[in-house]
């Protein structure tokens, strides 16, 4: 990105890599293929820990699984991650 610096630009493509992850794992969520999301949310989180929003989406991947306990434990990750998040 012309006028950022290096460290600017990775941390832009980083992002970048987490939203894409994100979104695939919310289409597959859409889809009702609960691994592939879990797995693209968990790459999301693995490389933008304060992702607030994909550590909600992984909550609800685990509440509609009946899974509360793990949706709890995920819930709670996104509030560390904003403690302004509101969803959670």
């Amino acid at each position: 990105a012309e006028g950022l610096g290096l460290e600017s630009a990775l941390v832009l493509n980083i992002h970048g890599k987490a939203v894409k992850y994100y979104d695939d794992g919310v289409s597959a969520m859409n889809q009702g293929d609960w691994m592939k999301a879990q797995k693209a949310l968990t790459n999301a989180v693995s490389i933008r820990p304060k992702y607030a929003a994909a550590w909600y989406m992984q909550g609800q991947l685990w509440e509609k699984q009946g899974k509360y306990t793990k949706a709890i434990e995920q819930y709670t990750q996104a509030l560390q991650a904003n403690d302004r998040y509101k969803e959670a």
